[in-house]
């Protein structure tokens, strides 16, 4: 059917390339002569074959290289039309020898299913044979062999154990690429059929015509060997699995021969280690004397060195152990997910999960690295220095000895034939000779151990994080699986199960006998735990008398935090005595692991009743009368007495249900441990139902104070959510148990209440920090207040003269000023954010385990993100990501800035505009970190985008280059503080006082209390005169005119009097008289005079002139007023002028 299509389209292509050459006249005539001008005539191109092509691209290539007339480049460019074209030829070869390899899997496919079905059929082979008489260093490199072959064998084992998946997904993909091969055969076909173009030289026709024909060969080859591809998979179908077992069987066989020779090698050495140690023993009857002691080292190195072998043979063992179960966890690891991803997770696929789950959670306790084992490395590590050693030093030994054993060899020679005992015992020199070669031996199998022990160890380590791995991705799976059925009366007919296992004598035999192994092996342990829980409950009355006593310090007016931390330390050792016993027990029963599931599930049951008494009976401690909570820490009577009363009933029935629950989750029946799970788990979640109902019910206590203290709380406004929430928590957690959620509901509920604990944890330690700063307050508002009545008492000796910005009405951002009751409220928040921050962190620790079950959301794909290669799908966990890490950074945006100041800047030199320069810099930092966050998750192609990206800042720039400069030159105002706030400053024709500075523009308040909002690029490039930038001293001048008779000395002397008396006027520079010129009508007299500060520029002008007034009355000094001369002229006859002007007559002189 396929290569009718093909030709069906090959036909097509030709006519529609005839329809379109024939009918175009002189044009396509002149174009069909350049092409085959060209020898390019597209129906004898396709038919060229591979040999044909090379030789065109070879000879092209040469042509391209020789002509060095080409622009570099067009050569360019044609080099990589021909490169592509060696890269097609080279794609069809492969193809080629793929189709023949696939045909040979068709045509050999029932050869070969006879051929293995008869060797499956065949009787396992015969026994491995070692001879009786082969030394271990033989049998050594057989099993060095047998391992390498069991490597390769394992490959191809999991090789064709994942074969069969992966052929399911070729079947799957082949249609696909065979509808995009025939696309490219058709593609390449219509060009090949194309006329050149009539601007296109020969060479090039050339160069592109070859590629094409590159292509056409390349695509018939690929599409022949997808075909054949299709062909070999069906046909050898069933050839596969007897592949598989064929492997399998091969594995199984050489682990069975590894075994055997592993076995008789160790045989073979504690037989020759045995024999040696005879020898030695026979040597020790022989000898007498000094040489005895000699002769026994010999023995007891031997048996060193045997018990050596032995434990190098059990390490060499338990080493392949681990291995091959860390080779079979990855195995299943990566065939369960190919199940998983095949026909999706059902509930038998969830069963079976949990299954291999629960075993390699026993695998991986069973292989983790112990202490003793890294004792036993530290042993043979220090062994085999001393080993060394000794093999070092016994050279010098066999030389010192030579001499007297050549004398005695001399001398036995001379008397062979005496044959005495004496004569036939072995001399030092031969005692040292057999300790030198048994000290080779035994630090050749000392580090052979040691190899081993390290290897096991880290063979372990790598096992522990397969079984991590491999149960990190079950709890992805199974977490929205159902581990039982649903809820039926049936199953209460195992509750007898149940509690025949817990009141079973054996197994608190077993119990016993674990403790008491424990005990022996670290007694001291035992002992120091027993002792502290013993002075736990001996201290008790004790500690509520101390309690007492410091509820009466806690209540003074000058109390310290002192009493508070005693107070705290005293509740803690309260409530830790009942937590220490079952802490006590737990431990000592799972810090040794036991084979025993009742002994296991015992300690693990203690150790959390322990977990779930600590954080309740420190928060009932905590309520009691005159404790912490009362005399410290300021809770409401009602408050405590409604936590404590329901405490004490929640605290009995949970530690009891919790108990029972974890130690029951450890029977081996399943159907019981499912019913004890299910009833157990519903009362625990009920028990806590009831108790969130009584505390966070709209009506309780909690929220009578919480609307009495703070009545616009967020708290109080949704405290009907919290109720439903509380309550509704526990519901669903009731339901999933009911359905056969067990295991969801088991961890979903472990984890509410172990962040229960966390939260009552933080809540206590943000109390004891907010008395703390309670206590601080009160230190530092009455500090204030007496450095506020100092202040007041010399204010009031001193001037009652205005400043500068009160007397014009100009409010100032006060920089170095101390608002006591918003440092406290920053201070509450920033303690606030902090525990926030500590108490997600703790959130995200405990639910750790429950976390990966998120990945769920991955399976609701919402669309695709990304260009070009970095296209990935969009899911709804990356709308859940996005949406924290939106929050965090809006949060972080309202909080790190503030943390900033109150925690850094404010302790800092920095006055207020640094400090808001910094922590809006930060502000800014932050918001650009969450949108490159964002856009991250987002995968926006940043390389792709860059040249966009560039576009809009060139853009943005243009147009709002204004604003943009006003921002930057704001951040040089706010780190360079050209202008701060309180600076008086003059731009243009006014002057004025800086009020604010912001990021795009400053506001400067004139002396008529006109706002003015200056740009802020205009106070970077344009002129500004800063009355007060460094020197705030600056000068003020006075004129003074008074009448001519005056004497100028007097006039000159009174005014620097006048000036000098006033306490504002600066001595150096000293104030300055001069008489400056005469006037019309007075004395111009210039006083000149300087200021510290501008703080009282106008009030200290007003107050100088009117005490040069007043001293100027005092001197009899007058100030003249001014003289006008009037000339009047008159037109006309003057005697009609004076008849009409009758008191000018009147004003004439007599």
């Amino acid at each position: 059917m396929m290569p009718l299509r093909l030709t069906a389209l090959f036909c097509l292509a030709l006519w529609g390339a005839t329809c379109i050459a024939s009918p175009q006249g002189d044009e396509a005539g002149g174009a069909v002569d350049a092409a085959s001008d060209n020898g390019t005539d597209a129906g004898e191109s396709k038919e060229k074959s591979e040999d044909e092509i090379a030789t065109a691209i070879r000879s092209g290539q040469a042509e391209v290289g020789a002509d060095s007339a080409l622009d570099e480049t067009l050569k360019s460019s044609l080099e990589e039309v021909y490169q592509s074209a060696q890269q097609s030829l080279q794609a069809a070869d492969t193809s080629h020898r793929n189709t023949s390899r696939y045909k040979a899997m068709t045509r050999d496919a029932d050869q070969d299913l006879a051929k293995l079905s008869s060797e499956l059929q065949e009787p396992a082979g015969a026994a491995l044979e070692i001879p009786a008489d082969e030394k271990s260093d033989t049998i050594s490199q057989r099993l060095a062999k047998a391992k390498a072959d069991l490597v390769s064998a394992t490959d191809a084992a999991e090789s064709f154990a994942g074969e069969p998946l992966r052929r399911q997904e070729r079947l799957a993909e082949i249609p696909g690429e065979m509808t995009a091969v025939q696309q490219e055969l058709t593609d390449v076909t219509e060009q090949l059929d194309l006329p050149a173009p009539a601007n296109e030289a020969p060479f090039e026709t050339r160069a592109r015509v070859t590629s094409l024909q590159a292509r056409f060969l390349a695509a018939n080859a690929r599409l022949a060997e997808l075909q054949n591809e299709q062909a070999a998979y069906a046909a050898t179908v069933d050839v596969l699995p007897l592949r598989r077992n064929l492997a399998d069987e091969r594995v199984s066989e050489l682990q069975t021969q590894i075994d055997a020779l592993q076995a008789a090698l160790l045989k073979r050495q504690q037989a020759e280690v045995q024999n040696t140690t005879d020898d030695l023993r026979e040597d020790l009857a022989k000898v007498s004397g000094p040489l005895k002691s000699l002769a026994e080292q010999n023995i007891r190195l031997s048996e060193l060195h045997q018990q050596l072998i032995v434990e190098a043979g059990e390490a060499s063992q338990s080493l392949d152990e681990i291995r091959q179960a860390t080779q079979t966890a990855e195995a299943e690891r990566k065939t369960s997910q190919e199940r998983v991803k095949a026909v999706g997770l059902t509930d038998a696929l969830g069963l079976m999960l949990r299954n291999r789950r629960s075993e390699y959670k026993r695998l991986r306790q069973k292989y983790l690295p112990s202490d003793d084992q890294q004792d036993r490395i530290q042993t043979l590590q220090v062994m085999a220095f001393q080993l060394d050693d000794e093999l070092r030093d016994i050279d010098d030994q066999i030389a010192a000895a030579r001499p007297a054993h050549k004398a005695r060899a001399a001398n036995s020679s001379s008397a062979s034939t005496d044959t005495s005992a004496e004569n036939q015992a072995p001399d030092r020199f031969t005692l040292l000779k057999k300790r030198k070669k048994l000290l080779s031996a035994t630090l050749k199998s000392q580090n052979s151990l040691l190899q081993a022990l390290v290897n096991g160890d880290t063979q372990r380590r790598l096992f522990s994080q397969e079984a991590d791995r491999y149960i990190h991705y079950i709890n992805e799976q199974v977490f929205w699986v159902r581990s039982a059925e649903s809820f039926s009366m049936v199953e209460l007919r195992h509750a007898s199960k149940s509690l025949h296992w817990l009141v079973d004598p054996a197994n608190w035999r077993e119990v016993a006998q674990h403790a008491k192994a424990t005990l022996g092996r670290h007694p001291l342990n035992g002992v120091i735990g027993l002792v502290i829980v013993i002075a736990l409950f001996l201290a008790r009355p004790r500690l509520h008398q101390f309690i007492e006593h410091a509820s009466v310090d806690a209540r003074r007016y000058m109390a310290t935090i002192r009493p508070t931390v005693k107070t705290l330390v005293a509740t803690w050792l309260l409530a830790a005595a009942w937590p220490a016993v079952f802490l006590w027990g737990g431990i000592v029963l799972a810090s040794r692991t036991s084979a025993h599931p009742f002994v296991n599930g015992l300690g693990a049951a203690l150790i959390a009743a322990g977990i779930f008494i600590a954080p309740r009976a420190l928060l009932l401690e905590t309520c009691r009368k005159d404790g912490l909570g009362d005399a410290h820490l300021g809770w409401n009577a009602a408050v405590r007495a409604l936590l404590r009363f329901h405490l004490r009933w929640y605290l009995l029935l949970g530690c009891g249900l919790n108990f029972l629950l974890v130690l029951w989750h450890a029977i081996p029946d399943k159907e019981a441990r499912a019913m004890t799970d299910r009833w157990l788990s519903v009362a625990i979640f009920a028990m806590f139902a009831v108790f969130s109902h009584f505390i966070f019910r709209p009506q309780s206590a909690l929220f009578i104070q919480l609307r009495n203290n703070r009545p616009d709380s967020a708290s109080y406004r949704i405290r009907y959510a919290i109720w439903a929430i509380t309550l509704g928590m526990p519901a669903i957690l009731i339901c999933m148990s009911l359905a056969g959620y067990l295991d969801t509901a088991f961890r979903l509920g472990y984890s509410f209440q172990f962040s229960l604990a966390l939260l009552v944890m933080v809540v206590i330690l943000v109390a004891l920090v907010f008395r703390w700063l309670t206590l601080r307050y009160r230190d530092i508002a009455i500090k204030q207040a007496r450095e506020k009545r100092e202040k007041q008492r010399a204010t009031a000796e001193a001037s009652k003269s205005e400043l500068l910005s009160d007397e014009v009405g100009i409010q100032l951002v006060e920089e170095d000023s101390t608002d006591l009751p918003a440092l406290d409220r920053q201070t509450r928040q920033t303690v606030s954010t902090l525990a926030t921050v500590l108490s997600l962190i703790g959130l995200a620790f405990i639910w750790s385990d429950v976390l990966p079950a998120l990945d769920v959301l991955e399976r609701v794909q919402i669309g695709s993100v990304g260009t070009g290669s970095e296209i990935r799908i969009f899911t709804l966990k990356d709308v859940v990501g996005i949406a924290i890490v939106t929050a965090a950074t809006i949060y972080a945006v309202q909080t790190f800035p503030g943390l900033l100041e109150m925690i850094i800047l404010q302790r800092s030199s920095m006055d207020s505009g640094a400090r808001y320069a910094w922590t809006t810099i930060l502000r800014y930092l932050l918001i650009v970190a969450g949108i490159l966050l964002v856009m991250n998750m987002l995968s926006v192609p940043y390389q792709q985008l860059g040249w966009l990206l560039a576009a809009a800042s060139v853009g943005l720039g243009f147009g709002m280059q204004e604003i943009f400069a006003n921002f930057v030159s704001g951040i040089i105002l706010l780190l360079e503080r050209p202008v701060r706030v309180g600076d008086v400053v003059t731009i243009d024709d006014t002057t004025g006082v800086v009020s604010r500075i912001k990021m795009r523009a400053t506001t400067v308040t004139s002396w008529d209390r006109k706002e003015l909002v200056v740009p802020n690029k205009d106070l970077i490039t344009e002129k500004l005169l800063n009355w007060s930038l460094s020197n705030v001293i600056n000068r003020i001048t006075i004129d003074v005119g008074v009448e001519y008779g005056a004497d100028p000395d007097e006039v000159r002397k009174l005014l620097e009097r006048v000036v000098s008396m006033h306490p504002d006027v600066m001595a150096d520079p000293a104030p300055l008289v001069n008489l400056e010129e005469f006037g019309d009508n007075s004395l111009n007299y210039s006083v000149r005079f300087f200021l510290a500060t501008l703080d009282r520029r106008v009030g200290v002008t007003h107050e100088i002139n009117a005490a040069v007034l007043r001293a100027l009355r005092e001197a009899q000094i007058s100030i003249p007023f001014p003289q006008r001369d009037l000339h009047i002229k008159v037109e006309g006859d003057p005697r009609d002028a004076s008849k009409n002007s009758p008191d000018l007559d009147q004003g004439q002189s007599p």
